[in-house]
């Protein structure tokens, strides 16, 4: 069965769906939770967090999923997602994990800017890597301070579509 219909079944209460998800995606999960500790007692509880937390609020977080990213994707982020709550709440730093998760998400990001225009990747480079305002990007540009800030935040809305597909779960409470 595909992973859409494993989801649905699940949200039928289906008993046997979960137990399928719990199988097929119970050595993800657990490598996650492994890579981040050597605390066996501590992979033991954070794997059983990860899957009380899909059950959590009838299947909210399964509920969120909608389609266009792969499932097991999306189970990833959501449990990299308690990596990092889990490490910021005890005000832990782990430069390693850190670079693990940015680099899937700048190569996100790098795909996502060939999506928008050349108008808008240079909208973009001028305000958020240049610095310039309103008002110097459109002199350069030709453009009305105006024009430049619904082109901005246009492209910007454009931008996060693209890298929240790659990336739901970490997108859900940050993007709006």
């Amino acid at each position: 069965m595909d992973d859409r219909e494993l989801v649905n079944r699940i949200l039928r209460y289906d008993r046997a769906a979960a137990e399928a998800i719990v199988h097929e995606y119970a050595g993800l999960i657990y490598t996650i939770f492994t890579r981040e500790t050597d605390d066996p007692d501590c992979v033991e509880s954070r794997f059983e967090e990860f899957f009380d937390l899909l059950a959590r609020n009838d299947y909210q977080i399964l509920r969120m999923w909608d389609g266009k990213s792969i499932l097991r994707s999306y189970l990833a982020a959501v449990a990299m997602k308690m990596v990092l709550e889990n490490r910021s709440r005890s005000g832990e730093t782990d430069q390693k994990l850190s670079e693990e998760l940015l680099k899937p998400l700048r190569e996100s990001l790098r795909s996502a800017l060939h999506t928008v225009s050349e108008q808008d990747r240079r909208i973009i480079q001028l305000r958020r890597f240049d610095g310039l305002g309103f008002r110097e990007i459109g002199m350069r540009l030709s453009m009305k301070p105006s024009a430049v800030g619904v082109m901005l935040h246009r492209a910007e809305k454009r931008l996060r579509d693209q890298v929240s597909m790659t990336f739901p779960a970490l997108f859900r409470d940050f993007v709006q």
